[in-house]
């Protein structure tokens, strides 16, 4: 027998644990028993009142922000870019993240979600890694890779231009909400 034969017996051995070797000795399996339970219609009403809110396009809002912060980083060099604090609204449908200026609709960013499953930061007290609720999603527009990270309680977009060697960094923190009542906002100050 050539070394090629006995490769392929191998590998019809190995295939036959997980599937029958010739299809005279396949059967097939017993079905499983399996109850469908009824749901009755009542059961399937949506109350308005404990769904967030969800568009005609199916995006629902993550949070609202304020935008304090911009630098920009040109080799070792740190630049603060001094900006009026702006409002965003940040939503998403679970595909697409969108960045919107509050009052200015025109000037919607829409990323791609590539992770939901959490973020990673080092926490600010303890130094322990920790992993938190939030989305990352990124976006290339006229040459600019776009990232943006958005957590309960902060949002940071970082931008990549293909033919330059500064990177920018804009980081917004959650707006108080407006159902927190007046001292909220005052004791986030």
């Amino acid at each position: 027998m050539g070394r090629g034969r006995i490769a392929r017996s191998a590998l019809a051995i190995t295939l036959a644990g997980l599937a029958f070797a010739s299809p005279a000795e396949a059967v097939d399996p017993p079905p499983l028993p399996v109850a469908i339970p009824e749901i009755p219609p009542k059961a399937m009403e949506v109350d308005p009142d404990q769904t967030p809110e969800i568009s005609a396009q199916g995006y629902h809002m993550i949070g609202a922000f304020v935008v304090r912060s911009r630098i920009k980083i040109i080799d070792e060099r740190v630049t603060r870019i001094p900006i009026k604090p702006i409002e965003i609204e940040v939503l998403t449908n679970g595909v697409e993240l969108k960045v919107v200026i509050e009052g200015r609709e025109d000037e919607t960013s829409v990323f791609d979600v590539y992770r939901s499953d959490g973020i990673g930061r080092v926490n600010r007290h303890t130094g322990v890694l920790e992993v938190v609720p939030g989305l990352q999603a990124s976006c290339t527009r006229n040459g600019i890779l776009r990232h943006v990270r958005v957590t309960h309680d902060s949002l940071t977009i970082t931008e990549f231009a293909a033919v330059s060697d500064q990177t920018m960094v804009t980081h917004a923190v959650a707006r108080p909400s407006p159902r927190a009542g007046p001292d909220a906002s005052a004791a986030g100050s």
